[in-house]
């Protein structure tokens, strides 16, 4: 096995790793959509190639066994600059994919290191085994998971504590800002600890979050109350996998802590699922931190993993 530069000269093979990698997935979570453009996919891996930032690729008798390109973030998970290695950009076939990755990720982390990029993050299909052992073994632990689920009746759903659930539009922002505020400073306290969520600004930012088309708000009233939210946008998440088909994507997810195990969250994503099928849709998809000790419990009982994003932070003294 030689590990070599990825160019764009492996794109078309790199394609046809992650395509079948992905039908594995599929076959394992049928809530995914097909997808099986090869053209759109060489395009991907290409791009890759061209993204800046060095690629590498495992070689044995001028067959492609594996490949691991990523894009540059800046300030990634923190104060460091960082790596993304998209689903797209990561995956090895043979016999022996285990050693495959780890000498892709000795090349790739050398260099990336030696570019003082010190947060490393990769995608890869929940259900491959012999992938999340590769990783794992290399220092990497989760912190994002997209999972899907079909537009079937949410288990569990009752409605015992009386609570009011209705599609907020923009004259709902004042009453639901404070609510939203505090959702936006959950994510500072333990064991999250991400101080830097993109969220909204203002209550004007807000209100012209609810006025955008594609933007989408369910919540719950207790008595006139808002107690918990849920938020929907078309496609998203970390990989091109939802998008392929006719999709939404849950982005913003709250409940207040004395609503918690009233059953509100349920509530909501079955009105979502209700008007997502009569629209003709057929999946919803979601992406959460593993860390989010309320969130994953609710997104694991209802959502099927399909991507995990493990990352892995290096010691910043080996800079210094």
């Amino acid at each position: 096995m030689h590990i070599v530069s990825f160019t764009a000269s492996h794109a078309e093979d790199a394609a046809e790793i992650v395509l079948a990698a992905y039908r594995s997935e599929r076959q394992a979570v049928p809530a995914l959509p097909a997808y099986d453009d090869r053209d759109g996919m060489g395009q991907m891996t290409a791009d890759l190639a061209a993204a800046g930032l060095p690629g590498f690729a495992a070689v044995e008798g001028g067959k492609l066994l594996g490949f691991l390109a990523g894009y540059p973030v800046g300030e990634f998970f923190g104060s460091h600059d960082g790596v993304y290695v998209p689903p797209q950009g990561n995956g090895a076939a043979g016999p022996d994919r285990r050693l495959v990755i780890q000498r892709l990720y000795e090349a790739a982390s050398a260099a990336w290191v030696g570019e003082k990029r010190l947060t490393h993050c990769v995608s890869f299909w929940a259900h491959d085994a012999e992938a999340q052992d590769a990783w794992y073994w290399l220092g990497f632990g989760l912190r994002c998971v997209d999972a899907v689920r079909p537009l079937t009746d949410v288990s569990g759903i009752s409605n015992a504590a009386c609570l009011d659930v209705r599609k907020a539009g923009p004259g709902d922002a004042e009453g639901l800002y404070g609510l939203h505020a505090e959702h936006c400073g959950y994510y500072r306290g333990a064991p999250l600890f991400m101080p830097h969520v993109e969220v909204e600004g203002g209550l004007e930012e807000f209100q012209r979050w609810l006025q955008a088309d594609g933007n989408h708000l369910w919540a719950a009233w207790d008595g006139g109350r808002p107690v918990s939210y849920l938020r929907v946008g078309r496609g998203g998440g970390n990989t091109f996998a939802p998008t392929a088909g006719v999709s939404h994507h849950i982005d913003g997810a709250f409940s207040a802590p004395a609503a918690r195990g009233r059953g509100a969250a349920a509530l909501l994503l079955q009105a979502i699922v209700d008007w997502l099928r009569g629209q003709g849709q057929e999946r919803l998809s979601v992406d959460y931190e593993s860390f989010n000790i309320h969130g994953s419990r609710f997104w694991r009982k209802h959502f099927t993993p399909f991507l995990h994003s493990p990352v892995r932070a290096i010691d910043d003294r080996i800079i210094k």
